[in-house]
């Protein structure tokens, strides 16, 4: 495990990371619109205070969902740290279930969460372009080339 230090994320970290890699400051997921003032964030922070992973979530009716989760770097074990926490939190709010969306090219995200208990619950084809009509800086395309049209929902009981 990596040697971070988790704690509540600020509204600033929430802010400048959601602009900086998710196109803005609101997210669209099946389950609803969010901004920063609607979830609960959780900073990950290395020896010299610098966050190196964000995790996002919020709990609705006894269902926690993960809004966004981000290391800094890929395969240091930082968004599983941040994962484990988000399980305890949403477990002491009374949550029974933990969901996730993807969208259809994040094939990294799709194995760390099945690699963790989480199953294929909804497959929402062609879900991206109501998304990006409202939010119109979503690419395209991924970097690795997939076209983003579809969300993927993930799910694990708690």
């Amino acid at each position: 495990m990596p040697n971070v230090v988790v704690e509540p994320a600020t509204p600033g970290d929430v802010v400048a990371t959601w602009r900086d890699l998710w196109n803005g400051e609101v997210i669209f997921t099946p389950r609803g619109v969010f901004s920063p003032r609607d979830v609960v964030g959780l900073a990950a922070r290395d020896r010299n205070n610098r966050m190196v992973g964000l995790a996002t979530y919020a709990v609705r009716d006894r269902v926690a969902a993960i809004v966004t989760i981000n290391a800094m770097l890929d395969g240091n074990g930082v968004a599983t740290v941040l994962l484990e926490r988000i399980i305890a939190a949403a477990r002491a709010a009374g949550a029974t279930a933990l969901v996730a969306t993807l969208t259809n090219d994040n094939l990294r995200a799709f194995a760390f969460f099945q690699k963790r208990g989480f199953r294929l619950t909804a497959l929402r084809p062609g879900a991206m372009d109501a998304v990006r009509a409202r939010k119109p800086k979503i690419p395209l395309a991924a970097p690795n080339g997939i076209p983003i049209r579809d969300y993927i929902d993930v799910e694990r009981d708690l």
